[in-house]
């Protein structure tokens, strides 16, 4: 089975293409760990995994030093 075409680009921009489809960094992205499993959802109830119209960006902590 063939790979699609672009990853044979760069590796970074395969990367890059392939989290601007996903929830990495999504402030809707909840991560739990139920009888030691860890799991990643949705706090939407939206399927996890593909990025959908209501994706925003996590605020960062500003490290002061």
């Amino acid at each position: 089975m063939a790979l699609d075409s672009f990853y044979y680009q760069d590796p970074a921009k395969v990367i890059e293409i392939l989290e601007e489809r996903s929830c990495v960094g999504c402030r809707h992205e909840l991560h739990l760990v139920v009888f030691g499993v860890p799991y990643v959802r949705c706090n939407l109830k939206w399927n996890h995994g593909h990025r959908c119209d209501r994706y925003s960006e996590k605020k960062g902590n500003k490290c002061l030093t």
